[in-house]
């Protein structure tokens, strides 16, 4: 996924609320594709210039939950989720309620990723007798 400056994403979100055109003119006029564009209108319009930034987060398992009932209770998609909560990506979402429905709710659990630490060996003492 192409990365975007929180400049270039101000800007665009900015002419689009002018509203002298459309989310295709100002895609077009920002080189950026339109999903992208209204993401960030959506996140902008819930939290404001915090919505732009980029961050990486791991959610714990009652956020998850909390963005999953939020989902049902009130039958919004992901997208509208995603600006509500201030997750970057829809698909973090629709992974979530995929690994809900398909292993449970323990599938929501963070994992740890990337190699395991190395254990130091401990140093045994010589037996004396």
């Amino acid at each position: 996924m192409t990365k975007y400056s929180l400049e270039l994403k101000l800007k665009a979100v900015l002419t689009y609320l002018e509203g002298m055109d459309s989310f295709r003119t100002v895609a077009n006029q920002f080189n950026i594709s339109l999903t992208p564009l209204k993401q960030w209108v959506a996140h902008y319009k819930e939290h404001g210039i915090d919505g732009l930034m980029s961050t990486y987060t791991n959610y714990d398992i009652s956020f998850k939950m909390d963005v999953l009932n939020y989902m049902n209770d009130f039958g919004v998609s992901s997208t509208h989720a995603a600006a509500v909560y201030n997750i970057a990506s829809p698909s973090t979402i629709t992974n979530w309620l995929k690994q809900l429905e398909e292993y449970g709710v323990d599938a929501l659990e963070t994992k740890k990723k990337g190699r395991p630490s190395m254990k130091k060996e401990t140093k045994k003492k010589p037996v004396e007798g």
